[in-house]
């Protein structure tokens, strides 16, 4: 979805923005992510100035990943508000986003955040980790042993 800059300098009010995306997994080249639904958003756009706008939008959709314990799929809920500004020329110290070829792009501006919130490893609820809730190395029961057997043949260090 694409906004022309010469439609946006004629608003006074701002404009409302309903609307739903598809992106396709290989978009995203992420090997855990098995899918991804289609993201509907609504918000606003609003002329702050000659050529800025503030795009406000709130979305959401579900990602299907890949457990990296169990490597079972699982779903999980994608809800994002997002709040960006558009300048045609954006100062270095702004935190803004170019206008380029006189257009807003929605899409990409979803793209990008959406890729933002995919998390880098997903754990199925039950299952624990290789770590504590502390960040401490949790020691497996079965291997304990192999602990001493290092003492023993580092001269008794470790």
């Amino acid at each position: 979805m694409k906004l022309h800059l010469f439609d946006l300098h004629k608003l006074d009010v701002p404009l409302k923005l309903k609307d739903e995306l598809t992106f396709t997994r290989e978009e995203f080249r992420n090997d855990d992510l098995i899918a991804i639904s289609k993201i509907e958003f609504n918000g606003t756009l609003t002329k702050l100035d000659k050529d800025q706008f503030l795009v406000s939008l709130k979305a959401s959709g579900s990602l299907k990943m890949r457990c990296a314990v169990t490597l079972e799929t699982l779903v999980l809920p994608l809800e994002l508000e997002i709040g960006e500004i558009f300048a045609l020329e954006p100062e270095l110290e702004d935190d803004s986003y170019p206008i380029i070829d006189n257009e807003i792009d929605i899409r990409e501006l979803l793209f990008e955040n959406v890729l933002l919130s995919i998390p880098m490893k997903v754990v199925k609820p039950g299952f624990e980790d290789y770590y504590g809730d502390k960040g401490e190395r949790k020691v497996n029961e079965n291997f304990a042993s192999l602990k001493d057997f290092l003492k023993d043949n580092n001269g008794g260090e470790e």
